[in-house]
């Protein structure tokens, strides 16, 4: 298996694709995961198969064995908080805390730290090595709002 981090412009993604990837790494057959973050839990997921994206699946299908779409109908901090006690043991909080009210995980998990102490902030973005080592990705796999297996398939088959 071959990893190669991200691409973040749309207009130059195929060409990265075809020259980082598979001019390096002809051999491979490649699964290429499309992610991105539909901003709202409703969003109408249509409009990542037009215009740029629809250009660029066309352009890479001919060397990706496989395309996947994972369309993020939630944010990071809300994947992580599907282990709530890995959250709670990373942060030493007692397992009978209760799931902070609010509509974003990123919300739920700034009252967290803040539990911990009123100087101990959570700054999305920062390095999360030390939280994520915490979790149970089995159980974050099994509920998280991200189609998560489709990796495991990737992985798995590939």
């Amino acid at each position: 298996m071959a990893s190669v981090n991200s691409v973040s412009q749309m207009t130059n993604s195929a060409t990265w694709f075809d020259r980082a990837c598979v001019g390096e790494n002809p051999e491979t057959a490649w699964t290429v995961f499309l992610c991105y973050d539909t901003d709202e839990y409703n969003s109408d997921i249509t409009k990542f198969h037009e215009g740029d994206w629809a250009m660029l699946r066309e352009s890479i299908s001919p060397a990706a064995q496989k395309v996947v779409d994972l369309a993020a109908e939630a944010d990071i901090e809300d994947v992580m908080l599907c282990d709530l006690p890995g959250v709670l043991s990373f942060l030493g909080l007692p397992p009978e805390t209760k799931m902070p009210p609010g509509n974003k995980g990123k919300t739920k998990l700034k009252k967290l730290y803040r539990k911990v102490a009123t100087n101990k902030a959570y700054h999305s973005g920062e390095r999360a090595k030390d939280l994520i080592s915490h979790l149970d990705m089995a159980e974050i796999r099994a509920s998280a709002p991200v189609p998560l297996e489709e990796i495991d398939r990737a992985v798995v088959s590939g």
